[in-house]
């Protein structure tokens, strides 16, 4: 049964509430997907059966995704847990209803009501109902996730209508809410316990999803088992969707032992990051016997933003001066080029290469001026090694920095150096021609390789001098950029700004972005955010592929067509079982 909702995000041209259930949560008019026949991205005969093996780099030490509380593997989110929505990858501000068979909101845009599909059941057998949608709310905006805590907060009040229907009282003016409150994950009451959610504990939460966890052993592997009797398997959207009758997560030390276990073809495919070793590396036997196949699979995603985070909170990255010195001291174009021979592109702002707009509005312009953490001039791109030590000596210098022999002094006489932590060793190779840089210009930078552990647990209590990370960026964002970049976020511990970035005009950019009701305003605070963000010096920002490269086992079969946002594991199959 197809389901439609309102489109209902940032990226508005024009909202019209609408008391009655609709066809799809969209943007912009109607979703392109029709619900008469399977998703375009899919093999609506895929068979069913066989085993994929999906391989990650470190460990997971719990099963409940929505606690900030260890690290539990992301899969449980897609395969065992659902919303009373779902995503459509192919449209960027769509969803469809899930467990939601009709989704209303009201003419003054501040109510949103989802009825609950008749057949919606947990795995036990037992109903979805509004029950457990409140539940589910009132837990995790109290216990979940900084995202969800932040999120759900904005709720004003909730109904339960009857044993199907449950009604969400909203702020008018932030149009992404209903979004969402559609992708909400549903937990069921009579399993969870609140007090053990809340401790963090690790235990097995029950789903309404196509797959269940049925053996697991910490840190090592887990495995899902496909629901024959999943409620949704004739729903149209599910259709060539969730194909493998067993999949299993395993877990390995570094990448090159994962890269290895897939060699031997112990892991069903590998998505390889380096387009260097892309060429270097895949000369392997089951390469050359067809046993591995390699595709380079085109997406249309942003580039989001990786590189070095310096912690703002700490001495002395807390100065713009220092920030700027290391940032312009990180030759990008020099190092890409030297290290993947211009295979891949340097990332030049948080929606690279979306081209947003000529300058930053009037209103960013404006605020900037006033903002003493956003630097004004931080285009550094064309300039020569000279160039950039000059103007990182004069930045130091600006702060009260001294350079004695060689090295550089900070105001106190201490001697200027900081640890970057990472945890995994193959990001070590774009910092070694970056921290031989800051050595000769007098900056002790050391890296430091942590286990997934230690590194999970010094990120979300913030404690590291810099590091490395990768924020996606998606092309409907809005309210978790304050998750990302908001001032409140920089002193949540758990939170995603780990750079701990408080701008007012950054805040500002993210407000307007989710209240944007035009495709021009949308797209303007798209590029005020980039900009603040980028002028902040805070990330340093690394490179970025216009393609997935993938090697998959020769065993497993792909749509024809990928999604707008590139490959979803969840839409292959066997080939051994016949087509």
């Amino acid at each position: 049964m197809f389901i439609s909702i309102l489109i209902l995000s940032v990226a508005v041209l024009s909202i019209t509430p609408f008391s009655i259930a609709l066809a799809g949560l969209a943007m912009l008019g109607q979703p392109d997907w029709n619900g008469v026949a399977a998703l375009p991205y899919v093999n609506q005969n895929a068979p069913k059966g066989g085993t994929f093996v999906i391989g990650h780099v470190g460990s997971f030490n719990n099963l409940n995704p929505f606690h900030i509380k260890g690290r539990a593997p992301y899969e449980l989110r897609l395969y065992v847990h659902e919303s009373l929505g779902t995503r459509d990858w192919d449209e960027p501000f769509s969803v469809h209803g899930n467990l939601a068979s009709k989704i209303f909101l009201n003419k003054a845009g501040d109510v949103i009501t989802f009825t609950l599909d008749e057949d919606a059941t947990f795995a036990d057998g037992e109903p979805v109902l509004a029950d457990d949608v409140a539940f589910s709310f009132h837990l995790l905006a109290k216990h979940g996730r900084p995202n969800h805590r932040s999120f759900y907060g904005m709720v004003d009040e909730v109904t339960i209508v009857n044993d199907k229907t449950i009604s969400f009282h909203i702020p008018a003016n932030n149009r992404e809410l209903p979004l969402i409150l559609s992708l909400m994950p549903i937990l069921p009451k009579h399993i969870v316990s609140v007090e053990q959610f809340a401790r963090g504990d690790l235990f097995e939460i029950m789903g309404t999803g196509p797959y269940e966890v049925v053996d697991y052993q910490v840190g090592q592997f887990v495995e899902l088992r496909r629901r024959p009797g999943y409620w949704g398997w004739k729903r149209m959207i599910h259709q060539g969707r969730f194909n493998f009758d067993h999949i299993r997560i395993e877990y390995y030390r570094d990448g090159q032992a994962l890269f290895e276990a897939f060699k031997a073809g112990l892991v069903s495919y590998y998505h390889e990051t380096d387009p260097v070793q892309w060429q270097d590396r895949y000369d392997f036997s089951r390469v050359q016997n067809g046993n591995v196949k390699k595709y380079q699979i085109p997406h249309g995603r942003p580039s989001g933003l990786e590189g070095v985070v310096l912690n703002m909170r700490k001495p002395p990255f807390d100065k713009e001066g220092v920030r700027g010195a290391l940032k312009v001291l990180f030759e990008q174009n020099n190092i890409g080029e030297t290290l993947y021979g211009g295979l891949r592109q340097p990332i030049k702002h948080y929606f690279s290469p979306l081209n947003l707009g000529p300058k930053p509005s009037i209103a960013m312009q404006r605020c900037m001026k006033n903002d003493a953490m956003l630097e004004q001039n931080s285009n550094q791109v064309n300039m020569t090694t000279r160039q950039r030590w000059r103007r990182a000596m004069q930045l130091l210098k600006g702060e009260g920095f001294t350079l004695q022999n060689g090295q550089w002094y900070d105001p106190e006489g201490k001697e200027f150096g900081f640890e970057i932590m990472i945890r995994d060793g193959a990001s070590e190779r774009i910092l070694v021609p970056y921290t031989h840089q800051l050595k000769r210009f007098g900056i002790n930078a050391t890296v430091r390789v942590v286990d997934s552990a230690q590194f999970t647990d010094r990120m979300q209590r913030f404690a590291f001098d810099a590091t490395i990370w990768r924020w996606y960026a998606s092309l409907s964002p809005g309210n978790e950029q304050r998750y990302y970049w908001g001032t409140d976020a920089a002193d949540t511990e758990g939170s995603r700004n780990y750079a701990g970035i408080k701008s007012p005009c950054i805040d500002e950019a993210i407000t307007r972005l989710v209240r944007a009701d035009t495709k021009g305003a949308f797209r303007e605070a798209m590029y005020d955010l980039a900009v603040g963000i980028q002028s902040t010096n805070a990330i340093i920002p690394f490179y970025f592929d216009s393609h997935d490269l993938l090697a998959v086992d020769s065993r497993y079969a792909l749509p024809k067509k990928s999604p707008l946002y590139g490959y979803q594991l969840e839409t292959w199959w066997s080939s051994s079982q016949g087509e």
